[in-house]
C-alpha cells in the first residue's frame, strides 16, 4: 500500500521553513464561508497554502478571528495583591476561606478561589509558621520601666533569696489554632488586647506549663475513646472535669525542679534588655 504524498518541508531550496505562521483574519473569514456554503475545504486549503487540519480546526470553532496567544490576561492587580498581604498580616491565622471571604468583601468586583489566594501568597513569600502570641501592651513605656525596676530586683537580691512562682492558667478541652501565615524572616504575630502576657523575665512558671500541657495532651491522646465517650449516669461536664483532674495528676508527676532550675537561667538571660527598656 502507498504511503500518502508528504508536502515538502521547505517550498524552496533557498526559503526557511515557515515558523508559527498565523492564519489571516481575512482567510478565516474564507474557510468559514466556504465551509457553510458547502465547498470544496481542501482545494481552498491548498489555494492558500494552509494545512487542512488548521482549515478543520478553524470551521470546527466557527471563529473568523483567533484567540490571543500567551497566558492568560493578568486579573489582579497590585491594588488586589497589597490588600490580601495587609489582612494576612493583620490576621496571621486567617484560614484560606476566611482571606478568601475578606479579600472579597474589601475589594467589590473580585472574586477568587482560595488555590488563587495560595498561589498568590507564595509568590509573595508567604508561609505557615507557629504563631506568637503577643500582648498588644507588652511593650508600653510603663510596662518597660516596670520591667526594668523587677531586673534591678533580680540582680541585686534574686540571687540571695528563695523565690516562689505563682500563676494560673486556663485548663480544658480546647486548642487555639497553632499556626498562622506571615512573609519570609517574620513571625505569624497573633496580637491579643488580654492584660496578661508571657514574657519569661516576669514569671519563669510560665515556662513550666507549655511542658505540663504537653503531657496533659499526650495523655488525652493515647485514650480518645475516654474523651469521646461519656459514661453513663454522668453529665459530659462531669466526665471532662474528672478526666482532666486524672490527667493533671498524671502530668504535675513530669515537672521537676531541674526543669524549673533551667527556666530560671533562661529567665535571667533577659534581664540586660530589661536595664535597657527594650521591647520584648
Amino acid at each position: 500500500m502507498a504511503g500518502r504524498k508528504r508536502r515538502p518541508r521547505f517550498k524552496g531550496p533557498d526559503e526557511p521553513r515557515r515558523k508559527n505562521s498565523r492564519v489571516s483574519v481575512l482567510d478565516r473569514a474564507r474557510i468559514v464561508d466556504v465551509y457553510w456554503r458547502g465547498g470544496d475545504l481542501k482545494q481552498l486549503a491548498e489555494a492558500l497554502d494552509i494545512n487542512i487540519k488548521t482549515a478543520r480546526s478553524i470551521t470546527a470553532t466557527d471563529r473568523q478571528t483567533s484567540l490571543r496567544g500567551g497566558g492568560s490576561k493578568k486579573t489582579f492587580g497590585d491594588d488586589v495583591v497589597s490588600t490580601l498581604r495587609r489582612i494576612v498580616d493583620e490576621n496571621c491565622t486567617f484560614t484560606l476561606r476566611q482571606i478568601k471571604a475578606a479579600l472579597e468583601e474589601g475589594t467589590p468586583g473580585v472574586t477568587i478561589s482560595t488555590s488563587t489566594v495560595d498561589r498568590l501568597l507564595d509568590a509573595h513569600s508567604y508561609s505557615v509558621k507557629l504563631v506568637t502570641q503577643r500582648c498588644a501592651d507588652r511593650n508600653r513605656d510603663d510596662v518597660k520601666h516596670s520591667r526594668k525596676l523587677y531586673a534591678q530586683w533580680l540582680q541585686s537580691d534574686g540571687p540571695r533569696v528563695c523565690r516562689f512562682n505563682l500563676d494560673e492558667t486556663n485548663y480544658n478541652i480546647w486548642c487555639s489554632r497553632n499556626f498562622g501565615r506571615a512573609a519570609k524572616g517574620q513571625p505569624a504575630v497573633h496580637t491579643t488586647t488580654t492584660t496578661k502576657d508571657d514574657i519569661p523575665i516576669i514569671n519563669p512558671i510560665e515556662e513550666v506549663f507549655p511542658k505540663f500541657k504537653s503531657h496533659v495532651k499526650a495523655y488525652l491522646s493515647e485514650r480518645p475513646d475516654l474523651v469521646l465517650v461519656t459514661p453513663q449516669g454522668m453529665t459530659k461536664k462531669e466526665h471532662r472535669r474528672s478526666l482532666l483532674l486524672d490527667a493533671a495528676r498524671h502530668s504535675m508527676q513530669q515537672i521537676q525542679r531541674v526543669d524549673f532550675a533551667a527556666f530560671d537561667r533562661h529567665n535571667f538571660s533577659f534581664v540586660p534588655a530589661a536595664l535597657r527598656e527594650d521591647d520584648l
